[in-house]
């Protein structure tokens, strides 16, 4: 028989911690660290820019970042691993058709909100097993964003 949560709480049993997201401006091209996992990173400089993720080993499993376009963006933002792999599966608001860039199994190592095309709102959630970062992405329309 499962207890309810409630009731874990109740007889101290279960500690349940909440934290909020922590929101981080972005203006410029910035390197993460393992101690930056669970931020939302706004991306605000127009002429764009790349942030680095931490290599995956030494962020270690579990660790995970979102990055919203806050400006539109007149030059790329590009989010790298600079060598690792990324696997990456997306999904567009878009109702002309087509397909959504995707790695298919292919292990790209850079994913890049276009130029004169993403909008504000357009983003991708990035998590890692340690080995391999995996990402989805929204995106008003598929021509937006780029896996390379």
């Amino acid at each position: 028989m499962s207890q309810s949560l409630n009731v874990l709480k109740s007889y101290g049993k279960l500690s349940v911690k909440r934290e909020p997201l922590e929101v981080v401006s972005l203006t410029g091209a910035a390197s993460l660290d393992a101690e930056d996992s669970g931020n939302v990173y706004i991306l605000n400089l127009a002429a764009g820019f790349t942030v680095t993720l931490p290599d995956p080993e030494t962020a270690k499993s579990g660790w995970n970042a979102e990055f919203i376009v806050g400006v539109a963006p007149t030059g790329n933002y590009v989010i790298t691993t600079g060598s690792a792999d990324i696997l990456a599966v997306g999904a567009s608001s878009e109702d002309a058709g087509g397909s959504s860039p995707s790695s298919g199994g292919t292990k790209d190592t850079n994913i890049n909100f276009l130029l004169n095309a993403s909008l504000p709102g357009d983003r991708v959630r990035v998590i890692t097993d340690g080995t391999t970062y995996y990402a989805s992405y929204q995106v008003s329309e598929i021509a937006f964003i780029s896996l390379t």
